[in-house]
């Protein structure tokens, strides 16, 4: 008999590797049968007992691993992992390391053992129910694809931040574990700084993870056709720019920009902006305006943003309040000072907010007859959300013009708040 003391390993010692011809991960086939293992590696564990199993059907499958649905069990727990099965090389060793290396800052999946055996190395890592292909469904919520994207640019500049370049930036290997998107696949991991081979001279080896990060991003969006007529598309686009501009952007930078600020950090911008544009001796808020008043256009797609305002069905009972009469719609000044007029005083009408409000089935509504009182916060987000994607470049074009003329007085200026 063999000792109690043992670590247990199904392994797959033959035919798996010559099937993985795509660079690409891929949902397998359910209908294709897998080989059953052809041998157990045992090792002796003198001071605890161990076994890592797992299932024979394949989850997903690369050119170089197979990952499945498995078990880890030791003397104090008991849980559901993932098992990755690669060939042992400088790669599976690396893999390892940099795993090790951001273990607990909530950026890379946990592993919770890894060990090699004969040609061949097994790791387990926290169990995750899929990866965030599976998260991208044809019309997905606009919210939903622009959360993903943040998550994804966050998680990869934290990696930077940490000192490692991911270097294999593709949606597969963005892992959803009980909600939290988490990085995986860090088999061509390098540490920032190392020497980086195949680089041409003075080229950032960071702009490979932000040219992934951008494919990532199109991808997500390419699952709502609309997402690109918002604000947050014109965001996103110019983050990415910046960020191609300076691979070496910190996570702190790149959360200070607009595509990172929640509904009242963009409110609080718009009354700064409507407020020193009422400042006849600001000269470089005026100079802010000139510039925008004379590409009215481009910035606002369109002549008379009023036509546009009225235009949109879901504003009609909202218009009955907050007509845009009296407002001059051919001055961009004017529109800010427009949301800044509707955004602050939404409250005081809550009737007319009505329409803004997500459509909630009768028997989801709550029991309270004021229900759609206690909803109110739900309706800045709402409300800011539909005038600023009538007119999606207004905000970050307002943003960089505004930054640009005030210079280093920007941050004090107008981002105190952020």
């Amino acid at each position: 008999m063999l000792s109690d003391r043992v670590c247990i390993y199904t392994l797959i010692m033959y035919t798996f590797v010559s099937d993985f011809t795509s660079p690409n991960l891929d949902l397998a086939d359910p209908n294709e049968a897998f080989p059953l293992p052809t041998a157990n590696i045992l090792s002796q564990r003198p001071s605890q007992d161990l076994k890592i199993t797992w299932d024979e059907q394949m989850g997903l499958k690369s050119n170089s691993s197979l990952i499945f649905n498995g078990k880890y069990q030791d003397d104090f727990d008991t849980r559901e992992v993932v098992v990755k099965v690669v060939l042992t090389d400088s790669k599976s060793r690396s893999e390892i390391k940099q795993h090790n290396k951001l273990a607990g800052k909530s950026i890379v999946v946990d592993l919770v053992y890894a060990e090699k055996q004969g040609e061949y190395t097994v790791m387990a890592f926290a169990h995750y129910k899929f990866d965030i292909t599976c998260l991208l469904k044809p019309n997905l919520n606009i919210q939903a694809v622009f959360n993903l994207i943040r998550n994804v640019f966050k998680l990869v500049k934290r990696c930077h931040e940490c000192g490692l370049l991911h270097g294999d930036i593709t949606a597969h290997n963005f892992w959803v574990s009980e909600q939290n998107l988490l990085l995986a696949g860090l088999a061509e991991a390098k540490e920032v700084g190392s020497t980086v081979s195949g680089y041409a001279m003075g080229m950032n080896p960071m702009l490979d993870d932000i040219e992934g990060m951008k494919q990532v991003m199109l991808h997500i969006m390419s699952f709502n056709p609309d997402s690109e007529h918002t604000a947050d598309y014109h965001c996103c686009m110019h983050l990415l720019t910046m960020m191609q501009n300076e691979p070496g952007m910190t996570w702190h930078e790149v959360k200070m920009h607009p595509l990172f600020w929640d509904t009242g950090k963009r409110i609080s911008f718009i009354e700064q902006v409507n407020e020193m544009s009422g400042n006849s001796n600001e000269q470089r808020m005026r100079k802010a305006r000139e510039y925008l008043q004379d590409h009215k256009d481009e910035v606002l797609g369109c002549a008379d943003w009023r036509n546009k305002i009225e235009k949109i069905k879901e504003l009609e009972e909202l218009l009955n309040v907050f007509s845009v009469n009296g407002y001059d719609g051919q001055k961009i000044s004017e529109l800010f000072r427009y949301l800044r007029n509707v955004l602050n005083h939404y409250s005081k009408y809550p009737k007319a907010m009505k329409a803004l409000v997500p459509k909630i089935p009768e028997e989801l509504k709550p029991e309270n007859p004021d229900w759609l009182l206690d909803m109110r916060l739900n309706i800045p987000d709402t409300l800011l959300n539909l005038m600023l994607n009538l007119f999606p470049k207004l905000f970050i074009e307002s943003y960089t013009t505004i930054k640009k003329k005030y210079g280093k007085k920007f941050k004090s200026d107008f981002l105190a708040f952020v």
